[in-house]
C-alpha cells in the first residue's frame, strides 16, 4: 500500500505564522497610527497656509476696514472679520471673500488635539500677521500658528 503524500501546512505551522504576524502588527501599529496623525496635522497646517494666502489676496483686492482673524476650534479653522463693502454696496466679510476662492470660512481640521484659540490675526493697516504661540497641545513640533508667521 502506497502512503499518501500530504501537501500543505500543518496546524502548528499555521499557528506559528499567525503568532509572528500578531507580533509584527503589535510592533508596527503604533508607528502607523503616529504616521497617520502626523499626516493629518500636516494637512491642517497646509490648509492654514492656503487660508493665509487667500486672506492676503483678499486684503489686497478689497481693502477691508477691520482685521481678519483665523481661529481653531473643535469645528476647524474659522475665518472672521475683514469687513468691507463690495461693488454693489453690500456689506461683506473675509469669510465671503474666502468662499469666492474655493475655501470655506470654517475649514474642518483633519487631526484632533488642536488647542481652541486664535492662531493668527492679519492687521489690514500694516499688512502683517500676528501669530499666537503654541496652538497645538498634542504635538509641539507642529503648530498651526507657524502658517501665519
Amino acid at each position: 500500500m502506497k502512503k499518501m503524500n500530504n501537501k500543505g501546512f500543518s496546524l502548528v505551522e499555521l499557528i506559528i505564522v499567525i503568532a509572528i504576524m500578531a507580533v509584527l502588527v503589535g510592533v508596527l501599529a503604533p508607528q502607523f497610527i503616529k504616521y497617520v496623525e502626523s499626516s493629518k496635522q500636516s494637512t491642517d497646517i497646509q490648509n492654514a497656509s492656503e487660508i493665509r494666502a487667500a486672506i492676503e489676496s483678499f486684503v489686497a483686492e478689497n481693502a477691508p476696514t477691520s482685521n481678519v482673524t483665523v481661529a481653531v476650534s473643535s469645528t476647524g479653522l474659522t475665518v472672521s472679520g475683514g469687513a468691507y463693502t463690495d461693488a454693489t454696496g453690500a456689506p461683506k466679510t473675509a469669510a465671503d471673500a474666502i468662499a469666492l476662492v474655493g475655501l470655506s470660512a470654517t475649514t474642518p481640521c483633519k487631526s484632533s488635539g488642536w488647542t481652541a484659540q486664535t492662531v493668527g490675526v492679519y492687521d489690514v493697516t500694516t499688512y502683517k500677521w500676528t501669530p499666537t504661540a503654541n496652538s497645538n497641545s498634542k504635538a509641539p513640533n507642529k503648530d498651526l500658528s507657524d502658517a501665519f508667521k
